[in-house]
């Protein structure tokens, strides 16, 4: 049984795709372009064959995934997040497997209170969607302002009782949206893509 590898292109994507964490499917659509722009102009300059490229994203990142998948129990999947009257995809890589790693790794660069903050703050929006009557929305279109959030600190119970202040709280808060774990819309903040 022969290996299967990854073009030149396949590993630049996915490279750029887990520094990035998430991407709209703007961005990656971008980046796929950008790959495939600058392995055309090497591919003319060197005699190389590991510089061809796909047809299109959804083929690269299917021969990605058909790669990492046995091979890592990694996949890069797709989500949709309804953004205003749209619906708006979203590409990021997923750990498949639920072991220590994954569980660690989820917010490496968040302590365990702020951690514990996040997790108040999922169930807050939760719990708020499903206090509205509206039927028809199609996944959780709950939200909490900043305001909200902030003052989410001293419902903390246990060990995080007490131990964020209203600027660490701040500071998760605004990481917490460029990590894309939540989305900022005027000044409320939703689900996000991550």
């Amino acid at each position: 049984m022969t290996e299967k590898k990854l073009l030149y292109s396949q590993q630049l994507f996915l490279q750029r795709l887990t520094k990035e964490h998430v991407l709209s499917d703007a961005g990656a659509k971008e980046l796929f372009a950008e790959i495939q722009q600058i392995c055309c102009q090497e591919a003319q300059s060197q005699t190389q064959t590991d510089l061809s490229y796909d047809s299109t994203m959804e083929l690269c990142i299917g021969a990605i995934n058909s790669v990492i998948v046995p091979m890592l129990q990694l996949e890069i999947c797709t989500i949709i997040v309804r953004e205003g009257t749209s619906n708006v995809r979203y590409h990021g890589l997923v750990n498949k497997l639920v072991d220590d790693v994954a569980k660690e790794y989820a917010a490496p660069s968040h302590n365990v209170h702020e951690v514990a903050l996040f997790r108040l703050i999922l169930e807050k929006i939760v719990e708020q969607r499903l206090d509205e009557e509206d039927e028809n929305v199609i996944g959780c279109s709950g939200s909490l302002s900043s305001k909200e959030i902030v003052n989410l600190r001293t419902e903390l119970t246990g060990a995080h009782k007490g131990k964020l202040s209203a600027m660490q709280t701040e500071r998760a808060l605004h990481a917490f949206a460029e990590e894309h774990w939540l989305i900022r819309r005027s000044n409320r903040y939703e689900f996000g893509p991550r």
